[in-house]
């Protein structure tokens, strides 16, 4: 039985960080450490606007998917919600996170576009929090909640691309 001593398990993830939060905090560090600090990318601009448009456009592509996807199912975007059942279809079929992929997308193609190698300095550390502070909480939830579909989910399909 439940009580102060023995809480009941937390039916969410209790992910360290709120990731569109993450995201944006690593967007603005990024636009500040470029105005006081500048680091330009030793790419042409051609090849920068390329690659940065289509991260851009792909990153946005994947989170209208990803918001459809959850929509669909009816759960809450919120990773601090308990989820009510597995998404394994759609983009879910492809990565176990592509709203993770398409932040992550967005915030590289930003950086490629504004110039901004702090953008891509950044993610690096993000996508680290992500990957440990984040998504395996996720994933430990989600193996407690639904067990064996979660696990056979899990091993047939990544965990980023």
């Amino acid at each position: 039985m439940p009580d102060a001593e023995n809480p009941p398990p937390q039916d969410h993830a209790n992910v360290l960080v709120m990731p569109p939060l993450l995201y944006f905090g690593a967007l603005v560090f990024g636009i500040a450490a470029q105005w006081i600090a500048p680091l330009h990318l030793p790419v042409p601009a051609d090849l920068r606007w390329g690659m940065g448009a289509a991260l851009l456009a792909g990153g946005i592509a994947v989170a209208l998917g990803f918001a459809r996807a959850f929509e669909r199912s009816g759960q809450d975007r919120n990773p601090n919600t308990p989820s009510p059942s597995v998404i394994n279809d759609g983009l879910y079929g492809y990565s176990r996170n592509p709203a993770y992929v398409s932040l992550t997308a967005i915030l590289l193609g930003l950086g490629l576009l504004l110039n901004n190698a702090w953008l891509l300095l950044v993610a690096i550390p993000v996508v680290l929090v992500m990957n440990y502070g984040v998504i395996h909480r996720e994933e430990a939830y989600l193996e407690r909640t639904f067990g064996d579909e979660y696990v056979r989910y899990k091993a047939g399909v990544r965990r980023w691309l």
